[in-house]
């Protein structure tokens, strides 16, 4: 059997790969971190060749992606390549605007590393709207970190009350056949009648 699920490293995405991976069997992608702007690269210091793709518009559930444009969905596609965007994190602060503190808020990748305590509050922002999954990056090398794989399992475990009992641990996989059996066409993101939404995302995937 082929390469059925891929991600990409850095959260590189193009039209290119995006053709290509699927021309090649891929069935589901786990590559998109939504709600970032175009960079040439994750790290000042680190050198890099090209640079990194705006995914301010990338929806933040799974989709079929046009052909002309790998960020925007194409309702009309029954088969082929399945977008499943990691869960992004709305980070909350606030910064100076006219001599005012004023709140401010950028998207970030939601970890399952980070501080338990900000986790919390980022994954609540994030289901207040309707979503079709949660879906993680775990590096391996977080387990060798006492501290990072301590906020993990206490991470994981947040993610499980959240849902109440209506999680489903599953393979990118068994997810695709979850998110696609649940609706034949994915509305707009916010929709109220998107069945997917009204059960609170009842899927959680841990990509590497």
């Amino acid at each position: 059997a082929g390469c059925e699920i891929y991600r990409h490293g850095d959260g590189f995405m193009s039209n290119g790969v995006a053709q290509q991976i699927e021309a090649a069997g891929v069935q589901v992608d786990l590559t998109l971190e939504p709600g970032l702007p175009a960079r040439t690269g994750l790290l000042p210091e680190e050198r890099a060749t090209g640079g990194l793709p705006d995914t301010q518009q990338v929806p933040h559930r799974a989709y079929r992606p046009s052909r002309d444009d790998f960020r925007v969905p194409d309702p009309t596609r029954t088969d082929g390549l399945l977008m499943v965007p990691l869960t992004p994190g709305l980070i909350l602060s606030t910064r100076y605007r006219d001599r005012r503190l004023v709140p401010t808020g950028a998207y970030g990748l939601l970890s399952l590393w980070t501080e338990p305590g900000a986790f919390a509050r980022m994954l609540r922002t994030h289901l207040r709207q309707p979503v079709s999954h949660v879906a993680f990056a775990l590096r391996s090398d977080i387990a060798l970190r006492p501290t990072h794989w301590a906020n993990v399992e206490r991470n994981v475990r947040t993610v499980t009350q959240a849902f109440e009992g209506q999680l489903s641990w599953c393979t990118a996989l068994e997810a695709r056949d979850l998110i696609v059996g649940s609706t034949t066409a994915p509305p707009a993101d916010g929709d109220p009648s998107d069945n997917v939404g009204e059960r609170r995302a009842s899927l959680w995937l841990q990509g590497e």
